[in-house]
């Protein structure tokens, strides 16, 4: 288990400690206790994972859920977007191609975007069940990507 980008519990533990009972430096994963300067609830701390990308620039970090999952007719998908980058939200199936196209443009803020896919292809199509990657990218790199399950 671990959590997710947008889970309540991060930054949401305490250090207050009864006397004597000191914090492990790590979760049960080997991973920092604390990031970031607090520690979150439960046995695992969140720890954002990034490729190439300073830890310095705080906007740079990018979070998507969605809900729900798995989902029937239509699932809701919340992401957090970069600004200044060109945006592309796709959908594939488990043999990597896109199925989808959610979302393609030119973000000139940061913002929550919301947005929501009915299980259908670009074309129209009703697809099958099964499980579908959801895919965000900023400026042709893949940023985030979700798993989700259409029954």
């Amino acid at each position: 288990y671990a959590l997710s980008g947008l889970s309540p519990c991060i930054d949401a533990g305490t250090m207050d400690l009864p006397e004597g009972i000191s914090l492990p430096a790590t979760d049960l994963a080997g991973n920092p206790r604390v990031w970031g300067g607090s520690v979150d609830m439960g046995a695992y701390e969140f720890n954002p994972v990034s490729i190439g990308e300073s830890r310095l620039q705080p906007q740079t970090v990018t979070r998507m859920a969605a809900s729900p999952n798995p989902f029937t007719h239509e699932i809701s998908i919340t992401a957090q977007l970069e600004t200044g980058v060109s945006v592309r939200i796709t959908v594939h199936n488990l043999l990597g191609r896109e199925v989808a196209c959610l979302m393609e443009q030119t973000n000139n803020r940061l913002s929550l975007t919301s947005l929501q896919w009915d299980g259908r292809s670009s074309t129209g199509e009703n697809l099958p069940a099964g499980v579908y990657l959801i895919s965000l990218s900023e400026n042709n790199k893949p940023v985030a990507i979700l798993r989700v399950v259409k029954e």
